[in-house]
Order: structure tokens, then C-alpha cells, then sequence
């Protein structure tokens, strides 16, 4: 039922004259604004999919966290290390190279922010920073040069 036929129903004359109308205004007006509620909340709920539609298509679009996972994985086969321990705690200089080779191509390549690749990379995002600044300084030519050709590989 529309809201001009609960309107005229409302005001029309099939209510009783004995005094039992009233319930049934009240009953009619209570159905009214139920039905008004459920609109509002399918309204809100067809919003919401739009919007994560909108976000899964911004994120597929920029397709940041898949090859943030293949830089991952080009830079332990070249070290010769789990991704794991590239994500993990340890401070072995062998490992700590190739976080910092990691977190610059994801810096590069992807253009995470700092948290977020802080995050994937189980680290404070000014550890990120650190990593990304020093990268360069520290690196050597050829694990560059084999990581992209490694990157190459996968992403063919």
C-alpha cells in the first residue's frame, strides 16, 4: 500500500463509528511508519553496496595488495628467505637488506603509504621511512637488478 492509500484509508469511512476507529488510525498510522522505516533502510543498505562497490573497484583498479604480495615474493627468492622472516622480527643484516629492498619497490612500485606498508610488513611506518631512505645507500646493483628481473618473471 502507497502513502495516499493509507492516507485516504485513514481518513476515509470504513473505521467503525462506535469508537474503535481510532485503533485503527493508530493501527494504520504505525503501519505507515514502518513502512516508511523499511524504505529508509533499504535506501541505506543499496548506499552501502554502492559505496563497496565503489571501494573493491578503486582497490581491483589500483591493484595495490596483490603486487605488494609479488614484490614479497620476487624479494625472498632472489635473498634465498621466507616471506615469513620478511615480515618477522628478526635484525640479521642478511634479512634486514632485503626488508628494506622490499619496502622501497612497495614504496615505488605501488604507492602504499607508509602505514599501510607498515602494516603488511609488521612495522611501525617511520621503520618504513627509515628503510626507504636508507635503501639506496645500502643496496647493492646487482640484488636490484635481479629482484626486477624476478618481478618481471612473476608478472608475466
Amino acid at each position: 500500500m502507497n502513502e495516499k492509500a493509507i492516507a485516504a484509508a485513514l481518513d476515509g469511512g470504513f473505521f467503525r463509528i462506535d469508537g474503535t476507529d481510532a485503533y485503527y488510525k493508530r493501527r494504520m498510522a504505525a503501519k505507515l511508519k514502518a513502512a516508511q522505516a523499511a524504505e529508509r533502510e533499504q535506501r541505506r543498505i543499496a548506499a552501502l553496496l554502492e559505496e563497496t562497490a565503489r571501494r573493491v573497484e578503486n582497490l581491483r583498479k589500483q591493484n595495490l595488495i596483490p603486487m605488494a604480495s609479488l614484490i614479497l615474493c620476487a624479494v625472498s627468492t632472489v635473498y634465498g628467505i621466507e616471506i615469513m622472516h620478511l615480515t618477522g622480527r628478526s635484525r640479521k643484516a642478511r634479512l634486514v637488506t632485503a626488508r628494506k629492498h622490499a619496502s622501497y619497490l612497495m614504496r615505488q612500485r605501488t604507492g602504499m603509504s607508509l602505514p599501510r606498508i607498515g602494516r603488511l610488513m609488521n612495522r611501525d611506518h617511520t621503520t618504513i621511512l627509515y628503510e626507504v631512505r636508507t635503501f639506496l645507500a645500502e643496496a647493492d646493483s646487482q640484488k636490484i637488478t635481479e629482484v626486477e628481473q624476478e618481478l618481471k618473471r612473476i608478472t608475466k
